[in-house]
């Protein structure tokens, strides 16, 4: 008698997996939209729809208009940002959020703590990778950095060199 050979059983949604085996959950936490909206708003003063543009670019592509906004106003009475009404460029009036002294804080806090999960997330693919010799797929989901917002779009911060005076054009 010849033994049957096995054949590969059909996947759900094509990633290898047959049916019935758990997934993974590859959706970003939400609680790491916090440090990233602190961290954006740092960068530049910035009303919502600009904020959720670069969030879906750093990966968030599940947040949707009424999450952030929620969000944006929950940060807001924590104290952590501040906002204003702002008329630069055409259309409506917008809301543009700039942080506060609480949530320049709260993002160092954020940073130190994501450096943990950094050393935690290293380690494990260091190991992995020299039990199995697993090398990361390339696959074009890497996050990739922001563009700068249009100025119509955003307050940008401005900056002082080193003789205290602002550099041209800013």
């Amino acid at each position: 008698m010849v033994a049957q050979q096995e054949t590969a059983s059909p996947t759900s949604n094509g990633n290898g997996i047959p049916n019935g085996m758990p997934t993974w959950n590859t959706s970003i936490p939400k609680n790491l939209m916090v440090p990233w909206i602190l961290l954006i708003i740092k960068q530049w003063s910035a009303h919502g729809y600009l904020l959720l543009n670069t969030l879906r670019q750093m990966g968030f592509t599940s947040i949707d208009h009424a999450t952030l906004y929620k969000e944006l106003r929950n940060m807001e009475k924590q104290g952590l940002l501040s906002s204003a009404w702002g008329t630069d460029g055409s259309g409506p009036a917008k809301r543009i959020y700039s942080l506060t002294p609480n949530g320049e804080e709260l993002l160092k806090a954020g940073a130190e703590a994501m450096t943990s999960y950094q050393r935690m997330f290293t380690n494990f693919f260091d190991t992995y990778t020299k039990m199995t010799g697993w090398q990361p797929s390339t696959n074009g989901h890497a996050a990739t950095p922001p563009t700068p917002p249009p100025p119509s779009a955003s307050s940008p911060k401005r900056t002082t060199s080193k003789t205290g005076k602002s550099p041209k054009g800013a």
